[in-house]
């Protein structure tokens, strides 16, 4: 449920909300919206974002002044017709943060190789997000065990591998929460098991491999 509440003399007051399913007509029907959370504010205050992991979703939600929120758009895979976009690149988001500039946002994700980080570009008018890229983990190389490759062995059917399409940097092996520098230069990712930098180009908003 995402509800807007007012500071007045005395008890918070709760003006119009939205939730999933309306709850039976309390609130607005909101948009792929299971396990909203994770708030983000744009920089200049014109929208609100939400990352909402059960429905594999970033919702978009803008001011309306006294009568509280209103959602205005989503990213998410395989959008249905409606306000929702589809993303590509989109998993498990758990965390969103926003350049300084506004000009783009980053969802910290997961993929099936370890931590993943989707790129989006954002329409600094109306707020919407449109997937552009990611990066995402670099394997180790697996090293021969001592006494491994001497013999031969029956040739094996290599197995066809779907192209990645992101782009792969070392380290980024688990990623909950993301951050960007006040420069806008760096971004930086966090996980279970690992602190990774990486360079961010600000005028195109891509991520890559520090130098």
């Amino acid at each position: 449920v995402a509800s807007l509440f007012t500071a007045l003399p005395g008890p918070f007051t709760a003006n119009p909300c939205i939730a999933v399913n309306g709850l039976d007509g309390a609130c607005a029907v909101g948009v792929a919206m299971k396990g909203v959370g994770a708030l983000t504010l744009s920089p200049e205050g014109n929208q609100l974002y939400a990352v909402a992991s059960g429905s594999h979703a970033i919702d978009v939600f803008t001011p309306a002044g006294a009568s509280g929120l209103t959602e205005t758009g989503c990213v998410m895979t395989a959008a249905p017709p409606g306000i929702c976009t589809s993303s590509q690149f989109l998993s498990s988001p758990t965390k969103l943060a926003i350049s300084p500039d506004g000009r783009y946002a980053y969802v910290a994700d997961q993929s099936p190789r370890g931590g993943k980080i989707d790129i989006l570009s954002r329409n600094a008018s109306n707020g919407q997000l449109t997937a552009t890229g990611c990066v995402d983990y670099l394997p180790q190389p697996v090293k021969p065990e001592p006494g491994e490759g001497h013999e031969e062995e029956p040739a094996k059917e290599a197995e066809i591998e779907p192209a990645d399409p992101c782009t792969s940097v070392p380290g980024l092996e688990s990623v909950e929460t993301i951050a960007i520098s006040a420069d806008g230069s760096q971004l930086y990712a966090f996980g279970a098991t690992s602190a990774v930098s990486v360079a961010r180009d600000p005028n195109t908003g891509a991520l890559s491999e520090l130098a």
